[in-house]
């Protein structure tokens, strides 16, 4: 489920004229980078969370990550990434 909704999510960005996260993002995965060997950094799952809020807020599927199932996304990237 969180592959294809994360997928989706990056496709729409060939779509419409938003403005295109991948700077911003980048930029977010090059400071988890710095926080990756720390086990337990709480700021790592912080940026995660941003990463994916700005995956969002760019698509044309922004209500995905805001509304009440995105607890469930959550729980899933934590199991994927555990």
């Amino acid at each position: 489920m969180r592959i294809a909704l994360e997928t989706e999510v990056v496709r729409s960005f060939g779509e419409g004229t938003q403005p295109k996260p991948y700077p911003v993002c980048a930029a977010i995965v090059a400071l988890q980078s710095m926080h990756f060997r720390s086990p337990g950094d709480v700021r790592l799952s912080e940026l995660d969370e941003v990463f994916h809020q700005t995956l969002f807020a760019r698509s044309h599927c922004k209500a995905t990550h805001s509304c009440e199932p995105a607890g469930h996304l959550k729980r899933l990237r934590r199991r994927h990434s555990g």
